[in-house]
């Protein structure tokens, strides 16, 4: 999530698909991308929402991240307002969410007209305990790291059961008797 143009489309189909459009319209609701990832010999399944930024749409963002394990939060590195709507999410999302993961991702560093210095996203990041990663979606620049930060910081998934019996083996009882 983040305000309209920070570049959450740009930074999701570079994720799922390695592509970057130069020319993307803006998301109306929101738009739904999967991207399957292995490591450590365990396949991990990410259902990535990406919601629409513009003010009208604000209320909507939470029916998509209500019940997700992690999330992300866009900001443009030229444009601190947007920096500062993407701060005031995060107080948001933890009240909202069963969220456990939060990385906050300064977008655009291949633009040079930066109004946000890292090392001061960097600090914020630490103070509120969430991750924190600079990105150029055009680029790629460190994009592919966005899900592994992500999964450095979700609890581990539940052991897998080996079986479970679906049929009673033990003899049917009746009404009364044991």
């Amino acid at each position: 999530m983040g305000d309209s143009g920070v570049g959450k489309s740009s930074i999701a189909e570079r994720i799922v698909n390695d592509v970057f459009s130069i020319s993307t319209e803006a998301t109306i609701g929101a738009s739904y991308l999967s991207k399957i990832l292995s490591k450590n010999n365990k396949i991990y399944n990410f259902n990535i929402w990406d919601t629409a930024g513009q003010e009208k749409y604000h209320c909507l963002v939470p029916l998509y991240y209500k019940n997700c394990d992690a999330a992300m939060i866009v900001y443009d590195i030229t444009n601190r307002n947007s920096y500062l709507a993407a701060k005031k999410r995060i107080p948001e999302l933890r009240k909202n969410s069963t969220v456990s993961a939060i990385i906050l991702i300064g977008n655009k560093t291949d633009l040079i007209d930066r109004q946000v210095p890292k090392s001061e996203a960097q600090l914020f990041s630490s103070e509120n305990n969430v991750l924190f990663l600079e990105t150029s979606a055009k680029t790629a620049f460190h994009t592919k790291d966005i899900l592994e930060k992500i999964l450095e910081e979700l609890p581990p998934p539940p052991a897998p059961i080996d079986s479970i019996p679906l049929i009673p083996t033990h003899t049917t009882y009746s009404c009364c008797n044991y």
